[in-house]
């Protein structure tokens, strides 16, 4: 029904779709299992959670035009792209950008020596000759776009198999009366949002949040750079500190319109670096010739949770 008669995006049957490899239920579990849900235990951290979208939506409306580094300073460090950044402005970086963007910008600046000296780690990525084009920028753009598509499938998987609805149809249906079961300190909160008079203003955006389940979130597991460029190239820490803010900054982005949990962000995190863990090393060793146990050794000195 979902597929045919709605318009709910790229539903994916995680029982049988054709790209999926590995359990979606798997997956889940890798990254704590499933997310909590609306519920009428009133200390139940649901709410809280929730309250902390609503407090940021309120933050970004007063300060639309203000400086990003100066309202967020004790949240996140910006990315140097957005170091001039507004708040409305962070907001609308990840609204319908192409997939893949911020991180492929962070891939172009460090390649044009921003961050200092870069180095292909020529263990990983055989070198063809003394000047790298193929298995330099062109390797990397590759790397770039594969992460987001072999990520895709399974991240949908995982929203339709736990459901979770987005912050502005929870937040409407409290304003609206139909969540009986909210605790009254968030209604009285939420019934103060400004200008809340229908779903989509809860938002940054004229058009709401996408209509796909809001958990884990998309635009966090595709921001997963931080991960796999450390396995193909030798990073200098400013240069891996500054892929780690590109990444997060995406993530949490999405928190700052008004469209995602935080919990979402990081669930996408951890899920995008688990499944390009898994698949990478098949992926590389079928394109570049390397070794799939090689990259296994070093990608296991290179995980992280976030």
């Amino acid at each position: 029904m979902l597929r045919h008669d709605t318009n709910a995006i790229s539903v994916v049957d995680d029982q049988n779709d054709i790209e999926l490899k590995h359990s979606v239920a798997e997956l889940i579990e890798s990254v704590g299992g499933l997310p909590d849900h609306p519920s009428e235990n009133k200390n139940a951290a649901y709410w809280g959670k929730l309250e902390k979208v609503r407090e940021m939506r309120e933050i970004t409306i007063a300060n639309l035009e203000r400086p990003a580094k100066k309202i967020l300073t004790n949240i996140m460090q910006l990315p140097k792209r957005w170091k001039d950044y507004t708040m409305n402005d962070v907001a609308e970086a990840v609204h319908d950008e192409y997939p893949g963007q911020h991180q492929a910008e962070f891939i172009f600046d460090l390649l044009n020596g921003k961050y200092g000296r870069v180095q292909i780690d020529d263990t990983i990525i055989p070198r063809r000759a003394r000047a790298q084009f193929l298995h330099g920028i062109v390797m990397l753009a590759d790397l770039n776009t594969w992460s987001v598509s072999n990520v895709g499938p399974y991240n949908f998987g995982a929203k339709w198999f736990a459901g979770r609805a987005r912050p502005e149809e929870v937040a409407w249906k409290i304003k609206t009366g139909e969540l009986e079961m909210a605790p009254q300190w968030i209604k009285s909160k939420i019934d103060k949002f400004p200008d809340f008079t229908s779903p989509e203003k809860f938002t940054n955006y004229q058009e709401g949040s996408p209509r796909h389940p809001s958990w884990p979130a998309m635009h966090s597991a595709a921001s997963n750079i931080s991960f796999w460029i450390q396995i193909v190239m030798r990073l200098t820490p400013n240069q891996l500190c500054e892929a780690k803010k590109v990444d997060y900054a995406v993530a949490y982005a999405r928190t700052i319109a008004g469209v995602h949990f935080e919990d979402d962000n990081i669930a996408g995190l951890d899920m995008g670096q688990e499944i390009v863990g898994r698949d990478l090393p098949g992926y590389i060793e079928s394109k570049y010739g390397t070794d799939a146990e090689r990259i296994e050794r070093k990608m296991e000195n290179k995980r992280f949770k976030w």
